[in-house]
């Protein structure tokens, strides 16, 4: 649950970002939150993650209170949260599997999980076919999946994704929705901002409008029950229940493969074997720091 009381956020320029927000969002909801540029949708966003502090009031998150939370407790903290971008923000130099594979080395994953969960998550995704594929060989579409891929890896109990489908056609913004919501649909916290006003009249959802630092509107718009793929459905049973039934699931199936083989002690599949002793970069939270956004920057202008 997310919980905000009485929370104010001024900066050292005197600018008050966001006033006396009093917000509750439930396990589990799909959430819109809209606004003009301005209207401190960015500031809330970033007291949900902890990247700002509140000059008053009380923030609480997946059990956490932010106020009192130490600094080296923050990494932990974030890894119950998933982030997307607008921009993807994926690491150019690295294929789809190394991209979602990334969040795993992050919270110290052992190389056996890694090849477990990564193969779940293309599933999950739709990117099975893809997972040898350089970022500029993907999609506009491709490249947010892998995105949702990797935010999603780790199990967060939230997901915040920030103009999810603002540089995609309608095409793959319609797929994108349909995604994040059936992981709405697993029992996940999405959380959506937005701009497009034709986006949140889309779907059914609850909906938060901020104006110049102040919830101005706050409606549910009656959530209707939605449809969710096979593999979701089958993604959400308990693992004793999945392996009990993994010879029924094997075709096709990545995780299932894997999981089967990793009981068995059998060897891995031989095309991901050269995962095994990948070196991936160790950061401090499943999201990128400031020195991989340089990074990525960087690499965007070296394209150019």
């Amino acid at each position: 649950m997310i919980e905000f009381t009485n929370v104010s956020k001024t900066y050292d320029t005197g600018n008050r970002a966001v006033r006396n927000i009093n917000l509750r969002i439930r396990d589990g909801e799909f959430v819109f939150l809209t606004g003009r540029s301005g209207s401190g949708k960015s500031t809330l966003i970033k007291l949900i993650t902890r990247e700002l502090k509140p000059t008053e009031g009380r923030i609480r998150v997946n059990g956490y209170d932010l106020g009192t939370l130490r600094q080296r407790d923050i990494p932990r903290f974030r890894r119950s949260l998933g982030v997307v971008f607008q921009d993807f923000r994926l690491l150019n130099d690295r294929n789809v599997f190394e991209n979602i594979a990334f969040a795993q080395r992050v919270i110290g994953a052992s190389p056996r999980e890694i090849r477990e969960n990564v193969p779940e998550m293309l599933q999950l995704t739709g990117l099975s076919a893809k997972y040898k594929n350089m970022p500029f060989q993907l999609s506009g579409g491709e490249q947010q999946r892998v995105a949702i891929a990797r935010a999603l890896i780790n199990k967060p109990a939230v997901i915040l994704a920030d103009e999810p489908t603002g540089n995609l056609d309608e095409r793959n913004s319609q797929e994108i929705m349909k995604l994040l919501l059936d992981i709405n649909r697993m029992g996940t916290t999405v959380i959506i901002i937005t701009h497009s006003g034709e986006l949140v009249r889309s779907i059914p959802a609850r909906v938060i409008v901020m104006d110049k630092g102040n919830i101005v509107r706050d409606s549910d718009n009656g959530v209707s029950e939605r449809g969710i793929s096979a593999f979701f459905t089958d993604y959400r049973q308990p693992k004793e229940r999945w392996l009990s039934s993994a010879s029924t699931h094997t075709s096709g199936n990545p995780r299932a493969v894997f999981r089967e083989e990793a009981e068995s002690g059998a060897p891995l599949k031989e095309e991901y074997e050269e995962f095994e002793n990948d070196e991936f970069e160790d950061e401090s939270v499943p999201w990128f720091t400031d020195r991989d956004e340089d990074r990525v920057d960087e690499e965007k202008g070296e394209q150019a």
